[in-house]
């Protein structure tokens, strides 16, 4: 039998440079019989406990591991989160799996209806049912197509606005489970914004404001590209432009240019003849005191009726990346409920545990297994070896993160990893890419 349990940080190391003053978020390691922060240049040689805490019934609860000693580490191994391979950065934040349904240049044919649906199945986390909607937007195209790009540009904006009006793909609403934005269209731009001009735009909102003046390009029925999705613009007014569906990306100011994620005009006789849109799913938080919080897969589907070969789906099979919120809560509940396999992913009667993986956050990690100092286990008395195991995640923030192995002076508390590397000196891990750990 194999014990597993998980500490994971917040990043920073403002706080909680002893046990009693821990919070929720700090990661310390500790002499194992004192219980004092190891520093540094004071690390080598001891026996340790990782040390992390979580909110207990109101009160800051340190939970510590078993003692581990140098010797008795039998593997370890280190990962990057792997946010930025996520294929829409601006939504790297909160995206937990990406698909995508191209719209190819097959020119539309009249009176047809097109549709791009996404199937949500949703996973309540206490084994008692999954849950499939299928939310599909469509088009039809009208009975005489005077522009295959403006009827495209159209047929975006109609199904955007399908998946707009459900809550569970609407930008903003509280229920959303797969956030729904159209890729940037990679035109020629022909019209600014205006020179030197910024647009504010707000997630979860069609309203975008500007100050000064706006170029003579900026009309109504126009594409205006913000950011990494675009929109068509319903209406222009002192101070403000009205979208046709609400910001789909991190609130920001987004200034013009000549860049695919600046803001620029494409007028109706440059719109292009094909178009993407990017299907991501959100972390979602848990709904009440049993922890039935969602876990979402989804499928990007073609209904039958549309052209053989004009619509594109990929990724159908979303594959959820290293660090991300639901693979550590999913370690988080597992090592709360380890001790008897029949009740994982489900919480005592009467019992809550609080939990520190944060939605939108992406982690980096550290698992490290070693031989107990119990002896043999208990349950399988021909084992002679007890082995444990700590995952340890904190999300990457250089220089002052607790991830993040940087050169300190001699003796200071240093970063979480800092001293993680002092303390176990030659070992080397690889996966950490262009991060610097353990002497690699």
């Amino acid at each position: 039998m194999e014990l597993l349990k998980v500490f994971v940080g917040d990043g920073s190391t403002a706080s909680g440079t002893t046990v009693d003053t821990m919070i929720p978020g700090d990661l310390l390691i500790v002499d194992a019989d004192t219980h004092t922060a190891l520093t540094i240049s004071n690390v080598a040689g001891k026996t340790i406990k990782i040390v992390s805490c979580i909110n207990k019934n109101g009160v800051n609860t340190p939970v510590f591991s078993t003692p581990i000693t140098r010797s008795n580490v039998k593997y370890i191994a280190a990962s990057q989160d792997n946010e930025n391979a996520i294929a829409s950065p601006a939504l790297a934040a909160v995206a937990e799996a990406s698909a995508t349904a191209t719209v190819g240049a097959t020119a539309l044919a009249a009176s047809t209806t097109y549709s791009i649906g996404v199937q949500i199945k949703e996973d309540l986390r206490m084994g008692t049912y999954n849950k499939n909607t299928e939310i599909i937007g469509s088009y039809t195209t009208p009975a005489s197509i005077p522009s295959d790009g403006f009827v495209k540009m159209e047929m975006a904006s109609t199904i955007a606005k399908g998946f707009a009006a459900n809550p569970l793909t609407s930008a903003g609403s509280p229920y959303q489970l797969v956030n729904v934005y159209r890729k940037s269209p990679s035109t020629s731009f022909t019209g600014f914004v205006a020179a030197g001009q910024a647009l504010t735009a707000t997630r979860g909102s069609r309203v975008v404001t500007f100050t000064g003046a706006l170029n003579a390009a900026v009309v109504a029925g126009v594409l205006l590209n913000l950011g990494t999705s675009w929109y068509l613009i319903e209406k222009v007014e002192t101070g403000k432009i009205t979208l046709d569906t609400a910001f789909q990306e991190t609130t920001a100011t987004i200034a013009t240019g000549t860049g695919a994620t600046q803001a620029y005009v494409v007028p109706v006789a440059s719109f292009p003849t094909s178009f993407t849109f990017e299907f991501d799913a959100v972390a979602q938080t848990q709904k009440n005191r049993y922890d039935q919080f969602r876990m979402v897969d989804f499928v990007v589907i073609t209904p039958k009726g549309n052209d053989a070969g004009l619509i594109t789906i990929s990724a159908t099979a979303p594959v959820y990346p290293i660090g991300s919120y639901r693979q550590i809560r999913d370690l988080e509940e597992k090592a709360y409920t380890n001790s008897n396999p029949l009740i994982n992913y489900r919480e005592f009667p009467f019992e809550t545990f609080p939990l520190n993986a944060t939605p939108g956050t992406f982690y980096c990690t550290v698992a490290l297994s070693y031989v107990s100092n119990w002896g043999y286990n208990v349950m399988q008395s021909n084992q002679s070896e007890f082995l444990q195991t700590v995952v340890i995640a904190a999300p990457f923030i250089a220089d002052t993160g607790q991830f993040d192995v940087t050169p300190t002076p001699t003796g200071s508390v240093g970063h979480f990893l800092d001293i993680l590397d002092a303390w176990l000196g030659t070992y080397t891990v690889s996966g950490w890419g262009s991060f610097t750990f353990l002497n690699a």
